[in-house]
């Protein structure tokens, strides 16, 4: 007769059974990468802004200077 109740697996076995799963690295390596892209993104930008910067202070000072 079996019974329905398992027998309790060794740490060993869990920790073998656990680094042998692969459920779940999928999302995990998207993960990675949409921080990595949003990092990017962010430094990126930041230098983006102050080049623009220049750019709108210096027509401004083209457009308030007498002719």
């Amino acid at each position: 007769m079996l019974s329905s109740v398992s027998e309790p697996m060794s740490a060993q076995s869990q920790v073998g059974q656990f680094l042998q799963d692969e459920s779940g690295q999928d999302i995990i390596e998207y993960a990675l990468i949409l921080a990595f892209m949003a990092l990017g993104t962010l430094l990126s930008m930041k230098s983006l802004a102050a080049s623009v910067g220049v750019v709108f202070a210096n027509v401004g000072a083209a457009l308030t200077a007498p002719f």
